[in-house]
C-alpha cells in the first residue's frame, strides 16, 4: 500500500481518539448525573455500560441507512448519547449534589489491580494487537462479519456464514475497525469487557455481603484466568455473555433496593445487550428477570415489577430486537436456522444431533467429572472448588441469612437477594446443560467436544459460583472470628486460602511464558505507571480542567502515532502471515496481481485472509452448499473471479460435503489457481458458468 494509506490511518487515529474522548466525556457526565456522589470505579462502570449500548444502537442506525461506515457510525453513535443525555435528565434523583464516596482502597488491593491491569493489558498488547488474527472462530466468522458489513454498508448482508447470528461483540468491534484501512485494532474489543467484568463481580460481591479482600481476590480470579486470557485477544464473546449477565444483575439488585430510575436504565441496557451478544444469551437473560421480577415487586410493589418488565422489554427491543427483527424478515424465524420456514430456498433446521450434542441431552454421565476436568485446566484451583463446592454455596446463598431466628429487615433484604442469586446460578447451570455443541455427539465416548470450548460455554455458571464462594468464605471468616482465643487468625484462614487460590492461574502465566510476554508486560505496566503519574501531577495542577484537556491531546496524537505505527506493518505481513499459517503462497499472490480479483466465493472454514489486508477483496461465504446447482448459483450470483473450495471436508457435520467434486465435475467453469494447506482455489469463467446454469435449467424443464 502507498504511504497515504499509512498517513490516513494516522489521521483517522486522531479523529477517532477524539471522537472517543468526546463520547467518554458525555457518558461520565451522564453517569455522574444519574448518580451523584457514587465512587469513581462505579462511575466508569456506569459510563462503560452506556458507551457499549450507545455504540450498538449506533451501529444498527447506521446500519439502516445502509451506508454503514466510519462516518455514518460516528454520528449514529454521537446522536445515541446526545439522546442518552438528554433523556436522562428525567431520571436524576431529586437529590443535592452529593460529595463522591472515597472509600480508601489498601495497599494490597492496589498492587494487585495495578498487577492485574498491566497483565491484562501486556496480554491485549503483545498476542492481540501485535499479532495477527489466528483464533479459529474469529478467522471463521466473527472478523468476516465485521468487514462483510463495512464492504456491504449494512448489518443485514448475507455474505458472512453466520450472518443470522446475534453479534452484538462484533457490532462493538465496528468502533475499532470502521476509521481505518486494516482490522488491527479490532483484538482490543474484549479489553473493556474484562473491565466492566472485574467492576462488576466485584459490586456484585459486595452487594452479596462478601468482605472487601474477597472482592478484590474474586474479580481478580475471574478476570486473570486462561480462558480469560484466551478471550482477551481475539473476538470470541463468550465473556461478554458472562459479563452482561453479572452487571445485570447488579443494576436489577440496585434498583430493586433503591427503586431508581438509573439502575433500571441501566439493568435494562446490560440484559439488552446480552440478549443480542449471542442466541444463548437470550437464555440467561431470561433467568435473570426472573429472579428479579419478584424482588422488584417485594421491593415496590406491582408499579416497581411493572416498570422493570417495561425496561426489560425496552432494553431487549432497542439493543437486541434488529438482529432477530432482521432474521424474521429473511427467513421467518427470528432464531434462524432453529424454526426455518419452508419455501425461503435457505437450509432448513438444526444438525440432526443438536440435541445429543447438549450435556442435558447427551445424558453421559462421564460427562459431569470431564467438565470439571476441564474447568480445572482453563479456569484455575479457585474457579475448580467454586464449582466442586456450587451445591454447599447455592444451600447457603438461598437460606444463609433467611433461616437466621432473628432476622434483621437489612439481614432479610440480603436473604433475598442472595436466593434471588443462587436462583440465577441454578438458571445458569441449566441453560449451560442445554447449550448446543458443548459435547462431540458423534463420537462414541460421547466425550466433551474440548476442554476450553466447554469451559467457555459455561462461563456465566462458573463467574456466578465463583462470586458465590467469595460470599460463603466471607461468611465463614466471620464466624470463625468470633471464636474465643483464635478468632482473629481463623478469621483470616478463608480470605488467604481464597486470594492465594486465585492468584495461581496468574503466577502460573508468568512463569510459563516466554521472554516475549514479558516484554508486553513491562509496556503495559509503564503504560500504567504513567497513568499514575498523570494523575498524581494533576493534584498540583490548579486548572484541573487545562490538564485533562492537554492529556486529552496527548492521547489523541499518541492514538494517530500508534495507528501509523501499527498500519504500515499490518498490511506489508498481512499476506505473508497466512501465507505460513496456511503453508501456500497463494495470499501473497492475491496481494501482487495484476488485476486483482475483485470477488472470492469461498467454500472453506477460516476464510478471513481472502479480504486481503485492506479489505480490498469482496469476499462471500454460503452458510451450507446442499447441491451442485445452488453452489453454481450462488458463484454466479455473487459474480465470483475465483472459488476456492475444501479438498477433504474437516468436520465431520461439515457445510460442503461433496462441492469439490461438484468443482471437478465442471472443468469447463472451474480452472486451477493455486492451492492452500486443505483447499483449492479455481478461477472462475463467467460465460461457461452462465450457459451450465442454462443447461440445468433446460434439463429441469425436460424433466417436468
Amino acid at each position: 500500500m502507498s504511504d497515504d494509506a499509512f498517513y490516513r490511518d494516522a489521521v483517522a487515529g486522531i479523529i477517532w481518539a477524539a471522537l472517543t474522548a468526546v463520547l467518554a466525556w458525555s457518558l461520565w457526565r451522564t453517569s455522574g448525573r444519574l448518580f451523584p456522589g457514587e465512587s469513581v470505579r462505579l462511575r466508569a462502570l456506569h459510563a462503560t455500560v452506556l458507551g457499549w449500548g450507545c455504540v450498538t444502537a449506533g451501529a444498527f442506525a447506521a446500519g439502516l441507512t445502509g451506508r454503514l461506515g466510519a462516518a455514518a457510525l460516528a454520528s449514529s453513535v454521537a446522536f445515541a448519547a446526545g439522546v442518552l443525555h438528554v433523556s436522562t435528565a428525567a431520571l436524576t434523583p431529586s437529590l443535592a449534589r452529593l460529595p463522591r464516596k472515597r472509600r480508601p482502597t489498601g495497599l494490597a488491593a492496589t498492587i494487585l489491580w495495578i498487577a492485574a491491569a498491566a497483565l491484562l493489558g501486556g496480554a491485549s498488547l503483545g498476542q492481540g494487537v501485535l499479532e495477527y488474527p489466528r483464533d479459529w472462530d474469529t478467522l471463521m466468522y466473527h472478523l468476516p462479519m465485521v468487514d462483510s458489513w463495512l464492504q456491504a454498508g449494512s448489518l443485514g448482508t448475507q455474505a458472512n456464514a453466520v450472518w443470522y447470528n446475534a453479534s452484538g461483540l462484533e457490532a462493538l468491534a465496528l468502533w475499532l475497525t470502521a476509521p481505518f484501512s486494516g482490522d488491527f485494532f479490532a483484538q482490543l474489543v474484549n479489553l473493556p469487557v474484562m473491565f466492566v467484568m472485574a467492576a462488576g463481580a466485584w459490586e456484585l460481591t459486595r452487594l452479596l455481603g462478601g468482605a472487601p479482600p474477597l472482592r478484590h481476590a474474586a474479580a481478580a480470579a475471574i478476570v486473570t484466568s486462561d480462558v480469560a486470557f484466551k478471550q482477551l485477544t481475539c473476538l470470541k464473546n463468550d465473556f461478554a455473555v458472562a459479563t452482561l449477565l453479572v452487571v445485570g444483575l447488579v443494576y436489577g439488585l440496585r434498583y430493586c433496593r433503591r427503586l431508581r430510575g438509573g439502575d433500571l436504565l441501566l439493568a435494562s441496557t446490560a440484559l439488552g445487550l446480552l440478549c443480542g451478544v449471542k442466541y444463548y444469551g437470550l437464555g440467561y437473560a431470561a433467568a435473570a428477570w426472573f429472579v428479579l421480577l419478584p424482588l422488584a415487586w417485594r421491593s415496590g410493589g406491582r408499579a416497581a415489577a411493572l416498570r422493570l418488565a417495561g425496561g426489560a422489554a425496552a432494553g431487549t427491543a432497542t439493543l437486541a430486537g434488529y438482529w432477530y427483527a432482521r432474521n424474521f424478515a429473511l427467513t421467518g424465524t427470528p432464531v434462524y436456522p432453529l424454526g426455518i420456514a419452508p419455501g425461503t430456498g435457505l437450509p432448513q433446521g438444526m444438525r440432526e444431533n443438536t440435541w445429543e450434542s447438549t450435556l442435558l441431552g447427551n445424558g453421559n454421565p462421564d460427562l459431569l467429572p470431564q467438565w470439571t476436568a476441564a474447568v480445572q485446566s482453563y479456569g484455575g484451583p479457585l474457579i475448580y472448588a467454586a464449582v466442586l463446592l456450587l451445591p454447599l454455596t447455592s444451600l447457603w446463598l438461598a437460606g444463609g441469612d433467611l433461616l437466621r431466628p432473628r432476622p434483621s429487615p437489612g439481614t432479610t433484604r440480603r436473604g433475598r437477594e442472595r436466593l434471588a442469586a443462587a436462583v440465577l446460578g441454578v438458571g445458569a447451570l441449566a441453560a449451560f446443560s442445554i447449550t448446543p455443541y458443548a459435547t462431540d455427539a458423534d463420537s462414541a465416548g460421547t466425550l466433551v467436544n474440548s476442554a476450553y470450548l466447554v469451559v467457555r460455554f459455561s462461563l456465566s455458571t462458573l463467574t456466578l459460583a465463583t462470586i458465590g464462594l467469595a460470599v460463603a468464605a466471607s461468611d465463614l471468616g466471620q464466624r470463625l472470628g468470633r471464636l474465643r482465643a483464635i478468632g482473629s487468625v481463623a478469621a483470616a484462614v478463608p480470605t488467604l486460602a481464597f486470594a492465594s487460590a486465585a492468584a495461581v492461574p496468574a503466577v502460573r502465566r508468568l512463569l510459563d511464558h516466554e521472554a516475549a510476554a514479558w516484554e508486553t508486560l513491562l509496556l503495559a505496566a509503564n503504560a500504567v505507571l504513567l497513568a499514575i503519574c498523570l494523575a498524581m501531577a494533576s493534584e498540583l495542577v490548579r486548572r484541573r480542567r487545562t490538564f485533562v484537556a492537554a492529556t486529552v491531546v496527548a492521547l489523541c496524537l499518541a492514538a494517530g502515532a500508534g495507528s501509523y505505527a501499527l498500519s504500515r506493518p499490518w498490511h506489508a505481513g498481512f499476506a505473508e502471515h497466512y501465507d505460513r499459517m496456511f503453508g501456500a503462497k497463494l495470499f501473497s499472490r492475491l496481494e501482487g496481481e495484476t488485476p486483482r480479483p475483485e470477488r472470492v466465493v469461498t467454500a472453506v472454514y477460516r476464510y478471513y485472509p481472502f479480504f486481503g489486508s485492506a479489505r480490498q477483496i469482496r469476499t462471500y461465504r454460503p452458510t451450507k452448499l446442499l447441491s451442485e446447482r445452488q453452489m453454481l448459483e450462488y458463484v454466479a450470483t455473487h459474480e465470483a473471479d475465483l472459488f476456492a473450495v475444501v479438498v477433504i471436508e474437516e468436520l465431520t457435520n461439515g457445510r460442503f460435503h461433496g462441492a469439490y467434486d461438484w468443482t471437478a465435475a465442471n472443468p469447463e467453469v472451474f480452472s486451477y489457481y493455486d492451492r492452500a494447506w486443505n483447499y483449492e482455489v479455481f478461477c472462475v469463467d463467467r460465460a461457461a458458468l452462465a450457459r451450465r446454469l442454462r443447461e440445468f435449467g433446460t434439463s429441469d424443464g425436460a424433466g417436468r
